[in-house]
């Protein structure tokens, strides 16, 4: 399984880790904990789970890693490139996305899910790239039928 996937990073995923660098480099890790659920969640939830985000945002910033290796996570990120490759996966694999995703494009989804042989892929209508949150019962019912064998 795949959630919110990509075979390369394209230009749309480059811009917001390039915005994640420059808040991480230039206002520290308060300010990037403080922005992360803008690249997680939609408006609405945000909204609706301010209370939550508020109260867990001091957690984060405690428990956050050296920004030399939050620096280094983000530049393996950027490049992984796995394009080439994807024809030799025989397994099935389930790529699932949600199509408001606002860090990772859903059609970066779709081009690995029609690459691998086998792909299987699902899109919540809604939920950001924190889909799994947002939306967790969408995203269960997904995988429990993968799981199962029946469609998605």
């Amino acid at each position: 399984m795949v959630v919110n996937g990509w075979s390369r990073p394209d230009p749309h995923i480059r811009r917001c880790f390039d915005t994640r660098i420059h808040l991480l480099n230039d206002s520290g890790p308060a300010a990037y904990v403080h922005a992360q659920p803008l690249f997680l969640y939609p408006a609405e939830w945000i909204s609706a789970n301010t209370a939550r985000l508020d109260a867990e945002e001091p957690h984060h910033i405690a428990a956050f890693p050296a920004r030399e290796t939050m620096l280094a996570r983000i530049e393996a990120l950027l490049a992984f490139d796995i394009d080439a490759r994807l024809g030799e996966i025989a397994a099935p694999v389930l790529v699932s996305a949600s199509a408001d995703d606002m860090l990772v494009p859903a059609s970066c989804s779709r081009r690995l899910a029609e690459a691998l042989r086998n792909g299987v892929l699902d899109i919540a209508p809604w939920g950001g790239h924190g889909f799994t949150v947002a939306a967790p019962e969408a995203f269960n019912a997904s995988l429990v039928r993968f799981l199962g064998g029946e469609p998605t």
